[in-house]
């Protein structure tokens, strides 16, 4: 089971509910659902399978990602268990968006349950 995420500010490490961030979530559900379609196995928000998309996700997450008393690997179990057990999701999609002076980057963020790397 498969959940998007709305893409974060790397700098202010939180949800950026703007008119860019809306065209790249667009975009992550646009590649999902073609996934889905090539890969049958994989469900798209299945019903019962979902972490809503709000800010209150978005920034329990981010405050996980970047909580810098977590090892890597506790990082990884805080996710799995206060986030995916409970909803029932297989993966995470969402990313970050760094606007700098010159050039904007985009990282899109996936995370699975066997993740070992955040």
């Amino acid at each position: 089971m498969l959940p998007n995420l709305s893409f974060i500010d790397a700098k202010t490490r939180c949800h950026i509910p703007t008119t860019e961030s809306e065209l790249l979530n667009d975009a992550m559900v646009a590649l999902i659902v073609q996934a889905t379609k090539l890969h049958p196995v994989i469900k798209f928000n299945a019903p019962g399978h979902t972490i809503k998309d709000t800010a209150g996700n978005v920034n329990k997450l981010v405050d996980l990602i970047f909580d810098p008393n977590l090892t890597p690997a506790e990082r990884n179990l805080k996710i799995i268990k206060e986030m995916m057990e409970p909803t029932g999701v297989d993966f995470i999609v969402t990313g970050q968006f760094i606007d700098e002076p010159e050039k904007i980057q985009v990282k899109p963020i996936v995370i699975t349950r066997s993740s070992s790397f955040l």
